[in-house]
């Protein structure tokens, strides 16, 4: 709080606007990330529970793998947008900056578009098709 996060940005000083900011690009990481770990997680979960085939277990893996670095590319897009990386939070400095929208598409299709989609669906695939192969038995109740 005492760099200005949770405050409306325009009754901030100058300094109070640079912590805000920088903070903001520091919890930017760990919250990208908590996307893609938990696809990891459930990757994990469903090959050693279903233990699929050996090309659906590395095709799985592979699309995890392609989202964590898909995610990651939104860090390095954020921290390389401008120049110097300082620049977006210390403002004495002379910036050059990428229009913002070069961040928003990127994480658009990073993060909800095209890996998490994929993913989703190699999920309920596995668990689908692995449920429809099992046997059930009556068990006289």
């Amino acid at each position: 709080m005492s760099s200005g996060n949770g405050k409306h940005f325009a009754i901030l000083n100058d300094k109070q606007k640079s912590g805000a900011i920088l903070w903001t690009i520091v919890g930017f990481c760990p919250g990208i990330m908590s996307f893609g770990v938990p696809k990891l997680a459930v990757i994990h979960l469903l090959t050693r529970l279903m233990n699929p085939s050996r090309i659906h277990r590395i095709f799985l893996w592979f699309l995890g793998t392609l989202c964590i670095l898909s995610l990651l590319g939104c860090v390095v897009v954020l921290f390389a947008q401008c120049t110097p990386a300082r620049a977006q939070w210390d403002f004495s400095l002379e910036r050059k900056c990428w229009s913002p929208w070069v961040l928003v598409n990127y994480a658009i299709y990073a993060g909800c578009r095209v890996f998490s989609f994929f993913l989703f669906f190699s999920f309920l695939f596995l668990s689908f098709s692995l449920f429809c192969s099992l046997s059930f038995q009556d068990g006289g109740y």
